[in-house]
């Protein structure tokens, strides 16, 4: 008779006796792991590197691609952080190589309320890099070729997104797209025009963006095209409309 009764038993009622024998009612619920549920939007099908820190717990992940993850965390609340572009830090912030511009850095950061015994949030990135595609047009007049130095101080982005100081430095040739990190107004932001053996001139960067109109508070940073027409006795900058023309001393 007993084996009849097993028999008609659901196998779900087997499972929550041993949900239960890990983690009764009358237990103290505390103790208990959270079953947190991440959502991933906004990231396309790229991978994901996650860091959840708190007290005395520490777990670091890739989404490999997914868009939804259940996790079983501590109840003492985490800090939560997800890039995408560059791998988890490190140090305090994801640093920029000298020499190399800035990945293309996808940052998301919060805390999650683990207080319960489920939760669940939604992760939406942010971007925090500008693509500066830079052309040149007349460099035949010179009869060299020329290439820019983008020069700066800011190394790299905290969690947040906020820059960190640090030298900054890379090239771009003709129709290559350079990646800047985010700036803050007192952060330095050249451009060097160079040729062969020597620079020709060096603009301000960051002055010519912000004269253009752009943004570099805005949550997702917009990426622009950069015009250096050359001249034999100038240079001009076409960045949305605006300009800027210096006139020059050469001998050719």
């Amino acid at each position: 008779m007993c084996s009849k009764v097993m028999r008609g038993l659901s196998p779900l009622f087997f499972l929550s006796i041993i949900c239960a024998a890990s983690c009764t009612v009358k237990e103290d619920r505390d103790s208990c792991p959270c079953a947190l549920r991440i959502q991933l939007e906004g990231w396309g099908r790229k991978a994901v590197s996650l860091r959840l820190s708190g007290e005395n717990y520490l777990q670091e992940l890739s989404s490999q691609g997914d868009t939804t993850l259940n996790l079983r965390v501590p109840k003492s609340g985490l800090g939560l952080l997800a890039v995408s572009g560059a791998g988890l830090p490190d140090g305090p912030y994801i640093r920029i190589p000298y020499g190399y511009d800035c990945p293309r850095i996808l940052l998301a950061g919060t805390r999650a309320s683990t207080g319960a015994d489920s939760a669940s949030l939604i992760l939406s990135p942010l971007k925090h890099y500008c693509a500066l595609t830079i052309h040149f047009s007349g460099p035949e007049s010179w009869g060299e070729p020329f290439w820019a130095q983008i020069r700066g101080s800011v190394e790299g982005l905290y969690a947040d997104g906020t820059p960190a100081p640090g030298p900054f430095s890379c090239r771009a040739d003709d129709s290559q797209t350079v990646c800047l990190p985010r700036q803050r107004p007192s952060d330095i932001l050249l451009l060097d025009i160079m040729m062969p053996g020597q620079p020709v001139r060096t603009f301000d960067l960051g002055g010519c963006l912000e004269m253009a109109g752009y943004d570099w508070e805005a949550p997702q940073l917009e990426d622009k095209s950069l015009e250096i027409e050359l001249c034999v006795s100038s240079i001009t900058l076409h960045l949305d409309g605006w300009s800027r023309t210096i006139y020059l001393k050469v001998d050719i």
